[in-house]
């Protein structure tokens, strides 16, 4: 907090999505995929786009993988998020990278 009272958010920036103009949290997105009934895990990054600023990619782990679960994926985020924050690429996986404690690596995930 600064002399005035403001409050600044220096770490876990990467944490955060801007996507046209609109700043929203990745575990925000993850939670809203996690809706999905037919998903066990998400974890959401942002990828540089020249006009929204970032767009979103999502990794996603089904409980059954299924040719069509990425259309069933995009038809269920078409319908319950905004349209600045629908994924533009979905990423079927069988497991997100953790580390030693449980955490998913989005270093790793950012590298695909």
């Amino acid at each position: 907090m600064d002399e005035d009272g403001f409050i600044f958010i220096v770490g876990r920036e990467r944490d955060f999505l801007k996507c046209g103009g609109t700043r929203v949290s990745c575990k925000q997105l993850e939670q809203q995929l996690l809706g999905m009934e037919d998903l066990v895990e998400a974890a959401v990054i942002g990828m540089p786009d020249e006009l929204l600023g970032e767009t979103v990619k999502a990794f996603v782990v089904p409980r059954q993988v299924s040719d069509d679960v990425r259309e069933r994926v995009a038809c269920y985020c078409k319908e319950h998020m905004s349209v600045q924050f629908i994924p533009r690429e979905i990423v079927i996986m069988n497991a997100l990278p953790k580390n030693a404690a449980g955490k998913v690596l989005k270093s790793e995930l950012r590298s695909r």
